[in-house]
This record gives structure tokens, sequence and C-alpha cells, in this order.
């Protein structure tokens, strides 16, 4: 199929738009399915994969972001990337925007990059793209409808959009509501849907994280993350969203299906982030999905550890034991074994990237149920 089919399931007296016709079975059941890679850098230089030099996040070109910088690279390189992807068994990508209004951030809190911008990095800020105004700069709308063709005609059977406010449009950091911003936010990721959906035009099906980690959080997140709900599934129901992704911690699937409820519109699959004891993380998280009246809900392991064998068997062990219905897992681009750096006093600093080019998947070939 090429365009995106969903059945709808009463799951303990509540209508959901369940799954996609790429997480379906002939019978439109779900069924697990390989997932992929969250395709965040194309490359990631060495100023921090292995050294963490001073200021090696925010020198422009060290960390090369699969659409702010896809024009900066050989040619063919992320083209290769994609197919080597592909040969090793991944069928799933997921893109990742982290945006941010960058010279209202600088003028907020200072720019962590003092020297000149080299050309074709000026909208780019660290692991940031630029959102001023609500929309990708022209360079960024050209190498996003290219990358997605690329992805399109790789014959991956899915991608994911994951949309992540950063700095002064992040809601996490706000000490007061910030309409500006929340409307940029909105204004953003509506032109950049009309822009995948444009592209794809229905060739492959398109599923869209709102906000990347903001599920069940407090403070200002929930004002934002109940609007945005409310206002993305009125003007285009809920048929192509995950709604916001979770990191997994108690309360917070609780707090985001509450929001759901109150909305009466629920996401196609729940996204999780888990990575250490993924095993005893799930167990609270089916707790909670049952206290909320949801039996056996569709869950997508939208993070976790590169490639990790002991992250298959927890998440295994999981499924089995509290009878999830885990439709496939998408891997983040650092292994288990390199979460973090170790000084000669033996200080941990969190690493948030390990891998370059991110083309190994085997160890979550094997189906978990």
């Amino acid at each position: 199929m090429n365009r995106i089919l969903f059945t709808l399931l009463l799951l303990g007296g509540l209508n959901m738009a369940y799954a996609t016709s790429a997480l379906q079975g002939p019978t439109g059941t779900t069924m697990w399915s390989a997932g992929g890679t969250n395709y965040a850098f194309y490359k990631v230089e060495d100023e921090y994969l292995e050294r963490n030099e001073p200021n090696a996040w925010w020198k422009p070109g060290v960390l090369k972001h699969v659409v702010g910088a896809f024009h900066m690279q050989s040619t063919g390189f992320i083209e290769q990337t994609l197919q080597e992807m592909y040969r090793k068994g991944q069928r799933k990508i997921a893109l990742v925007l982290w945006h941010a209004n960058i010279d209202e951030d600088k003028r907020n809190s200072g720019s962590k990059w003092t020297a000149p911008i080299p050309a074709g990095y000026e909208h780019i800020y660290g692991h940031t793209i630029d959102s001023a105004g609500g929309a990708l700069c022209p360079q960024h709308q050209k190498n996003l409808k290219t990358i997605l063709t690329l992805i399109q005609k790789t014959g991956f059977d899915s991608i994911t959009i994951r949309f992540a406010a950063q700095g002064v449009n992040n809601p996490m950091d706000w000490e007061a509501w910030q309409e500006q911003y929340y409307q940029e936010n909105l204004r953003f990721i509506l032109s950049t849907k009309g822009i995948v959906d444009k592209t794809l035009d229905g060739r492959l099906p398109v599923l869209y994280d709102l906000g990347l980690e903001l599920g069940g959080l407090e403070g200002f997140c929930t004002e934002y993350t109940t609007r945005l709900w409310q206002e993305y599934t009125q003007q285009f129901s809920a048929d192509d969203t995950i709604g916001f992704s979770f990191a997994v911690e108690p309360g917070r699937v609780r707090r985001m299906i509450d929001i759901y409820k109150t909305s009466g519109c629920y996401p196609v699959a729940y996204p999780l982030d888990v990575y250490y004891n993924a095993d005893k993380a799930m167990a609270y998280v089916a707790d909670e999905f049952r206290a909320a009246g949801l039996d056996n809900p569709p869950i997508i392991i939208q993070e976790t550890f590169y490639n990790d064998m002991q992250t298959c068997l927890e998440l295994e062990t999981a499924s089995k034991q509290y009878h999830l219905n885990i439709l496939y897992i998408m891997q983040w681009q650092v292994e288990r074994t390199r979460m973090h750096w170790y000084d000669e006093n033996g200080k941990a600093t969190l690493r948030h990237f390990s891998v370059s080019r991110p083309v190994e998947y085997a160890n979550y070939l094997k189906p978990l149920n």
C-alpha cells in the first residue's frame, strides 16, 4: 500500500486510530516490523565524537545535521549511508528537527560560538536548525525535500519527523507562557508538515512526533502539549501522529494520556524513549497504560541504545511478561558502552552521540513477541 491506512479499534472503551499500513499484517492487525534509526547527523567529527573538545558541540561543521548540513556533504555520502542501512535490515527512518529562533536564542542567553560562521552554516547552531518566523530557511527546505526523496527511493517503509523545540522556543525552559514562541513553533510544525506531505505525496507513510520527549512533562509543557494537540488534531485529525514522545519516567505516560482523553483524540501509537534497565522501566509503563484503560496499546520504542543486544533481551522479557504490543525499535546514535566520557579522575560526562554512521541494526531484527 502506498498511502496510510488506519484501523479503528476499541481499546478499553476508547476509539483510537491504531496503526499505519506499515505496521499492519494482512488482516489489518498490528504486527512486529523492523525499525531503524533516529538519523540525526550524517557525520560527527572527532572533535566531539572522540575527544569532546571545548566548544566542539557548537563549532560549525562538527555536528553535521542530516537536514541542516545536507548541502555541505560530499556527493552521494548520505545516499550511500541510507543504502547500507537498508541492506543491513533497517526499514524506518526518523529525522530529528531540533529547532529554535537562533538569533533570538543567542540574544537571550549569549552565543556559545563567537568566531565567524563559515558559509553554509548560517542557519545552524550546534545541533539546532533555524525556525525563525516559523519555517525552515530556503536551503533547509531544499535539503529536506532531497533527503525525503532519497529515503523513499531507497525503499524504507516509513518516516517519522520529530520536532524538538530548543532554547527560547522550548517550553521546558519557560518561566512564563511565551505566546510568540508557541505560535512560531506551531507555524514551523505546520509549514514543515506541508513540505513533507507535498514532497512524498502519499508514496510513503509519515508519522509526526509533535514534541520530542515533551510527553507527560509538567509546568508550561502541560499547557503547551494540551493546546498543540488540540490545534493539530482539529486541523488534521490524529491519523498521522504519534503525539508527544516520552522519556520513560513514572507518571509521564499517565499524565499524557489524560490530555489525550480530555481531547477525545488519541495518537496512532505511543513512542517511548528508554535506555538503561528497559525491562524494569516497561513494568510501570504497562501499569500506567492499564490504569488509564488501555490494555494493550501500540508502542514504539522511539529511542534506545545503538544496536544493543542487552536492550533487545530486556525488551523481549518485558514484552512477554507484561504482554506489551511493541511494534518496532528505533535506535539512537549512541552505544551503551560509550554513553559517557571519563576524565582522569573517573568523573563521567554524558556523551549524546558515539556513532557517526548508524548503519548497524542486527541486534534489533529479532521479533520481541
